[in-house]
């Protein structure tokens, strides 16, 4: 039973903080050099001239010139099985193969070039320090003991020396800059696009030149050349690292490699490992990204997260690169990298379109590649609803991707039984070209002969392809193998409803089938989610027969008797109202209407059994229709009776019943004994709404505002979202006010105002949010009474008729000079969308200056906006937060005190 709570807002589950302003200030920030961009998952780049088609294997629409890049909105495959990108162009929606348009160009460009230890694709460099000796490099570094395992010195084009830190992701860059501890003030992100060499690492932190004698870049190529020759001929893995250290990237990803046995038992050889594998990646070498991703760590978090404040720490080590090096290695079509990107979703529950195209696109590169096609087929099957329904092509790809599976040299019974059903949908579609149609029935009929018990199944169903003995010698076979089967494949547990019922081989089956689901009908009762006669008579209308249904309606009406069985009286009652049934072919049959014969069954039905339920509705919505509504208030009232005794109330009945009494016949007690049941016996949000309503208005009871609040709010947020119900929030927004008005005008009634464990101003935030709400929901897009009292609630506050707190607050204007600080009144506000509001997981911050112009700042899960423009944080000025406009150079700033 739902429980609702006495005390009010208390069991909201978003608490409304007010003034969640950072007090602590941030060390001033660094200046950010040579900063990549950061490049998102969607974001492609256009290497050649690569051709747009309007879908895989369609017609070419255009073409994508170097230098341009898409964002990737789909994937999709061609009939060959080869994928590619979907995405926006101009008006519509065109594809080009995904292997022409990789995350980076640059990256499969870097072996071919001169030797730069640059930064993988989305990294960055953390540069410390520039020095001119080693000398100096060594002292600089002896300042950062925490990082010995992973500092490295860089010998730059100009004769400097860089000192790094380490890889951070770009787009995490100017958050380590501006809030790192210990970092100094000179402290920069550098590509690396300048790092000619790498010293060499000597243990604690200090570096040596190595073989690195500052030459040019020929000599620098030979001499990495002979020290990896030095190498093949006397084994010497020093001579692998010099050579890496030089620039020879195959050289970094072979020493790198000669560790992965010492590394799984020391934490030096792994830190060493990974250090020379990300030496290759940055020189080019996609194994070494790949390898990098598969060096035993530890579980200490990552010294340069390590620097930040915990409210700046990404979650789920977001921060850290190894994903970016997953992706770039896998364009690179390098199987473990690709797995590598899809790990993280195969796992996951409630994933999301972005993280499925991921996860679809990792294990398709890896089973293209010549990997594992197991966990691509466990992402298709799975997860494919998060994309919605496939293109008929796309089936046509996966099942030909899939279908060596099929074949006795690489059978498996789970990727043939997928390969071979999509290759079946991809045959009966009706816009499918006959002659693909025939290659996709011969893949099939090919499953059938290496004895898959789905391939013969579905060759069973394929009358356009092959004659009806074909098909029954098929149908035989599938169920010889399923007979033979001691741990039957799933298709065999359903093989009388797959097989094509025309077929000899299908018919005495198909007719011992419905016999077992008659003898439940007529001995078995309904339960909540099943009707074992629906069951029945579908079964025969579907598999069998639409055209003669004697039999079936015999069964029915032999199961819906007066004083007797009431199962078959609801499929009964549909079949004669009409209905209509979707045929196993796809297409739909619709049933003579005969109403009376439908009220018949219906009125029989009705018997206030809990089996009766599914005939009370649909009598009572057939009275409604006929505008009889006491006889509806009848049936709805003896099926929500029905309902409350049993503690079941499937098709909501109650809820049909409360309506009809408050709403046409005015029976206002049986309107809120019915609502009660629907709200607190069945946890329907929509009647703990009307059951408020008829409260907060006394309809036929004395009013009672506190269980009508409670009620809204419980409808408000329902734990389910998607059945929340909007208006309820518009009501709680505006019961909330009123009371507040109503209640803070009389000072002795002030104890009747009860906000449990929050302020007056938390209280007036929350009913900004329910009005936020109950603005932005509704049927029709919104309640627009719920905007216009969320503004006007908005303009009342900022004119003082509601307590706020005070601020010091100023601005800067584009010559950088900050402006006299006055006192701002400050409050929290849940804006509608009309306002500049970003959804009800964030609460903006209202200033109010004192000649009445407001400044609004809204921080959300990823953004930060200043009056709805974006914004960032500015922390150089001591003693001030500045929200900096990203547009205009201006900002607002706010006195930490």
């Amino acid at each position: 039973m739902m429980m609702l709570e006495n005390c009010f807002l208390r069991c909201l589950a978003v608490r409304v903080a007010i003034f969640s302003f950072v007090t602590t200030l941030m060390v001033p920030s660094a200046l950010a050099q040579d900063v990549p961009n950061f490049q998102p998952p969607d974001l492609r780049q256009v290497c050649v001239a690569t051709a747009v088609y309007d879908a895989p294997g369609g017609t070419q629409i255009g073409q994508l010139n170097p230098g341009d890049r898409v964002a990737r909105q789909s994937l999709r495959f061609d009939g060959d099985g080869t994928l590619f990108y979907g995405f926006d162009y101009g008006a519509a929606m065109g594809v080009a193969e995904a292997a022409a348009l990789p995350r980076s160009c640059e990256f499969a460009l870097r072996e071919a070039g001169a030797p730069r230890f640059k930064a993988p694709p989305n990294s960055c460099h953390l540069i410390v320090a520039s020095r001119r000796t080693i000398g100096e490099v060594n002292t600089v570094a002896a300042d950062y003991p925490a990082f010995a395992a992973q500092i490295s010195a860089y010998s730059s084009d100009n004769g400097w020396y860089a000192v790094s830190l380490g890889l951070v992701r770009s787009d995490m860059a100017e958050i380590v800059l501006a809030a790192g501890e210990g970092l100094p003030e000179d402290a920069y992100c550098s590509d690396g696009v300048r790092f000619v060499a790498a010293l060499k690492p000597e243990g604690l932190g200090r570096f040596g030149p190595g073989q690195w004698r500052d030459q040019d870049t020929a000599t620098q190529a030979t001499d990495a050349g002979a020290l990896l020759a030095a190498w093949e001929n006397t084994a010497d893995t020093m001579s692998l690292a010099q050579a890496c250290l030089l620039g020879s990237s195959v050289s970094c990803n072979r020493y790198a490699w000669e560790l992965r046995a010492a590394s799984e038992t020391s934490a030096e050889a792994a830190a060493t490992r990974l250090r020379f594998d990300l030496y290759g990646c940055m020189l080019g070498e996609e194994h070494s990204c790949t390898n990098a991703l598969f060096v035993p760590q530890d579980d200490a978090m990552d010294p340069i997260l390590a620097m930040l404040p915990a409210v700046e720490r990404p979650a789920d080590g977001a921060g850290l690169i190894l994903p970016d090096l997953a992706a770039t290695a896998c364009d690179r079509n390098v199987v473990p990298a690709c797995h590598a990107l899809a790990r993280p979703y195969m796992a996951k529950h409630d994933i999301s379109a972005e993280e499925y195209m991921t996860l679809l696109e990792g294990t398709a590169k890896a089973c293209l590649a010549g990997g594992d096609c197991q966990p691509f087929s466990a992402a298709v099957v799975e997860y494919h609803p998060v994309m919605g329904k496939s293109w008929v092509s796309d089936q046509l790809g996966i099942g030909r991707i899939l279908f060596p599976y099929c074949t006795s040299e690489k059978a498996a019974p789970w990727g043939c039984a997928l390969s071979v059903r999509y290759l079946r949908t991809f045959a009966l579609d009706e816009g499918t070209d006959p002659l693909a149609a025939d290659s996709a029935a011969g893949m099939i009929a090919e499953a059938c002969a290496n004895d898959s018990p789905e391939g013969c199944a579905y060759q069973s169903t394929l009358s356009a392809q092959f004659d009806q003995a074909s098909r029954d010698a098929a149908a035989q076979k599938a169920q010889a193998l399923c007979a033979a089967q001691e741990d039957p494949a799933a298709i065999c547990a359903d093989l009388v409803h797959v097989l094509a019922s025309d077929l000899p081989a299908a018919s005495g089956p198909l007719h011992a089938e419905y016999q077992r689901l008659a003898v439940l009908c007529r001995d078995t009762r309904a339960t909540e989610t099943d009707n074992p006669c629906t069951d029945a008579f579908h079964f025969y209308l579907t598999s069998i027969s639409y055209q003669d249904l004697a039999k079936p309606l015999a069964l029915l009406e032999e199961t819906c008797s007066l004083g007797g069985k009431v199962t078959g009286c609801a499929p009964l009652g549909r079949y004669h109202e009409g209905k209509t049934y979707t045929l196993a072919d796809g297409s739909d049959f619709r049933s003579v209407p005969a109403p009376d014969k439908a009220q018949v069954a219906w009125q029989i039905g009705c018997d206030g059994s809990f089996e009766g339920i599914e005939s009370c509705s649909a009598l009572g919505r057939s009275r409604e229709v006929a505008k009889d509504y006491a006889a509806a208030g009848d049936a709805f009232g003896t099926g929500c009776d029905a309902a409350i005794a049993s503690g079941n109330d499937p098709s909501g009945i109650c809820y049909d019943a409360a309506k009809n009494a408050r709403n046409v016949l005015q029976d206002y007690p049986n309107a809120e004994r019915y609502f009660a049941a629907a709200c607190y016996r069945f946890d329907e949000p929509f009647a703990c709404k009307f059951l408020g309503l008829m409260r907060a208005q006394g309809e036929g009871m004395d009013i009672n505002l506190a269980s009508a609040r409670e009620l809204y709010q419980y409808a408000c947020f329902y734990p389910t979202e998607v059945l929340r119900d909007e208006q309820a929030c518009m009501l709680l927004g505006q019961l909330v006010v009123a009371e507040y008005d109503a209640l803070t005008k009389d000072p002795a009634r002030q104890p009747a105002l009860d906000h449990g464990d929050m302020d007056e101003m938390e209280t007036l935030t929350y009913a900004s949010l329910a009005l936020q709400i109950g603005c932005k929901g509704g049927y029709q897009g919104g309640y627009q009474a719920s905007c216009s009292d969320s503004r006007a609630l908005l303009d009342r506050w900022s004119k003082g008729a509601y307590p706020t707190r005070p601020a010091t607050c100023t601005t800067i204007g584009n010559d950088h000079v900050m402006r006299a600080p006055q006192t701002c009144r400050v409050f929290r506000f849940y804006l509608t969308g009309d306002m500049g509001g970003h959804g009800p997981g964030a609460a903006a911050t209202v200033f109010v200056w004192p000649d009445g112009q407001r400044t609004i700042t809204l921080e959300t899960a990823d953004a930060l906006y200043l009056n709805d423009h974006p914004a960032t944080f500015d922390y150089s000025h001591e003693g001030w937060i500045c929200y900096q406009n990203q547009s205009s150079g201006r900002s607002f700033c706010l006195h930490s005190s």
